[in-house]
């Protein structure tokens, strides 16, 4: 169904480019995954061991050595993820720059699913930079949520059904 001038969807370029620019980095974070993901586990090891002999109790080499790890085990799943994420927002982010309602849509749901677990990774692994995405990400969703009730109800009653009776009583 074509929209009229009036039904568009008008969103700023902003967030479509921070849409696209996302949706970009995890396509090209999960292609590094796959292509890299063995080497990345062999430079790896030369980084720890190198920075061990420095200092023993270095906080990279802790933070690290919970992370590369598991992402080496489960880079399948990662990557799929990554892959999904990102070309889900890309799509969203077209749909919105040809105005069409349907990137809307898409956007929002991407949010709402994704939703809980920023809350748990906020409330369970703190950080400022997770705080400062979260929100910008609900300001978004929250912006992109204020397109839709009056148009959309109105274009749902244009296909609801009058009864019989109703019909009549207005031909009379």
């Amino acid at each position: 169904m074509k929209l009229s001038e009036t039904e568009q969807v008008e969103v700023s370029w902003i967030i479509v480019a921070y849409k696209l620019i996302s949706g970009a980095f995890e396509l090209i974070l999960g292609t590094g995954i796959v292509f890299f993901g063995n080497r990345m586990l062999g430079m790896y090891t030369r980084f720890r061991n190198e920075e061990l002999l420095e200092d023993p109790h270095d906080l990279l080499v802790r933070v690290l050595g919970s992370v590369v790890p598991m992402l080496v085990e489960y880079r399948t799943a990662i990557t799929i993820f990554l892959f999904i994420l990102g070309a889900t927002k890309i799509i969203g982010a077209i749909g919105l720059l040809k105005k069409k309602e349907w990137g809307l849509d898409l956007l929002i749901a991407l949010f709402l699913i994704l939703l809980p677990f920023d809350l748990y990774s906020l409330a369970f692994h703190f950080t400022v930079v997770k705080l400062l995405y979260f929100i910008v990400n609900t300001l978004i969703a929250l912006f992109l949520m204020e397109f839709r009730p009056h148009k959309y109800v109105a274009r749902l009653k244009k296909y609801v059904h009058k009864p019989k009776r109703d019909a009549i009583m207005e031909d009379i």
